[in-house]
Parts: C-alpha cells; sequence; structure tokens
C-alpha cells in the first residue's frame, strides 16, 4: 500500500495560501495610497481655490476663519497625509511578509522534496 503524503502537501498549500493572502494585503495598501493621495490633492484643491487668505500649518494649507469649506480642505489634507503615509507603512511590512514566507515556501520544497527522495516516514 503506498504511502499517503498529505503533511508536505498540507504545508505547500498553507504557505501559498499565506503568500496568497500577503499578496492581496499589499494591493490594498497600495489603493489606500491611492485613496490618500485622491483626498490629498482634493484638499489641497479646495484650500488654494477657495482662500482668501491663505495660511500654512507645516506643510497643510489653511485659511484662518470659521467657513466650513476651509476646515474641510485642511482635514482633507490631513486625512490624506495620514492614509499615505499608512499605506506606504503597510505595504512595506505585507511586502516583507510576503517575501518571508516566500523563502520559507522555496526552502521547504527542497526539503520536502530531499525527505520524499530518501523516503523518510517521518516529516
Amino acid at each position: 500500500m503506498p504511502q499517503k503524503k498529505t503533511t508536505p502537501k498540507l504545508y505547500e498549500e498553507y504557505m501559498r495560501d499565506k503568500v496568497q493572502e500577503y499578496r492581496h494585503r499589499e494591493v490594498l495598501a497600495y489603493l489606500t495610497i491611492n485613496m490618500g493621495i485622491v483626498f490629498l490633492v482634493g484638499g489641497l484643491l479646495i484650500s488654494v481655490t477657495l482662500a482668501e487668505n491663505l495660511s500654512w500649518l507645516l506643510i497643510f494649507p489653511y485659511e484662518p476663519n470659521s467657513y466650513a469649506t476651509s476646515f474641510i480642505g485642511t482635514i482633507l489634507c490631513v486625512f490624506g497625509f495620514v492614509l499615505i503615509s499608512g499605506g506606504f507603512i503597510l505595504a512595506f511590512h505585507y511586502d516583507r511578509e510576503k517575501t518571508w514566507f516566500s523563502r520559507k515556501l522555496k526552502e521547504s520544497n527542497v526539503v520536502i522534496e530531499e525527505l520524499l527522495r530518501k523516503g523518510k516516514k517521518n516529516y
């Protein structure tokens, strides 16, 4: 009766699933960066086009009055900057995790092939 070889396949499937999961999360991080760019540009356009007396808070333009449009422009700029920063951090993190799982998957394939070639029963 042939020996069942399910343990290496289950581990390989798990590693492949993790690589796919981190690839998907990385794409979502890039989409977060794009959304942040849209918010930042929208906030800058609102602030610059509607401002009569433009002031700067670090790198964010704002108008020091009580109009709602100036407040919305400033909030969109700050929120866009936060989304861009968070997206870059998440994309870097997920890329590192995906690379780690890919490397372990390649290493496990070599080890599994060697074990199967030698015919060992315990994995």
